[in-house]
């Protein structure tokens, strides 16, 4: 049930090793199980931030729960680290939403959770 959704100004040479990295990072700071996890990776997007085109990220996360200021806080240093990594986008240079919803709020296999 989460979904991260991940835009960022630069072209991504291996969406899947991103989105996969993202993932375990995503499950390692939530406890959220991986098999629920839907990634999506928008690249090449233009976006500036502070006035300067520099390499940037923006990402989306949205769960049923568990997002915990721990948890967020946890997610963010390591998904600054994988961007860093990846990416060479400076952790100053990526912003991060979290957004938790009711289950009754969030559809999946013809019903809610």
């Amino acid at each position: 049930m989460p979904i991260i959704r991940i835009q960022t100004s630069n072209a991504v040479a291996d969406k899947t090793a991103l989105a996969k990295a993202i993932s375990a990072a995503a499950q390692e700071a939530t406890g959220k199980p991986e098999c629920y996890m839907q990634l999506i990776v928008e690249d090449k997007i233009f976006m500036t931030l502070g006035g300067s085109e520099a390499p940037t990220a923006l990402l989306e996360f949205r769960a049923i729960g568990g997002l915990s200021h721990p948890a967020c806080r946890k997610f963010s240093a390591l998904v600054c680290g994988i961007l860093q990594e990846q990416q060479n986008i400076s952790p100053d240079r990526v912003y991060i939403n979290f957004m938790e919803f009711d289950a009754s709020n969030w559809g999946w296999n013809s019903g809610t959770f």
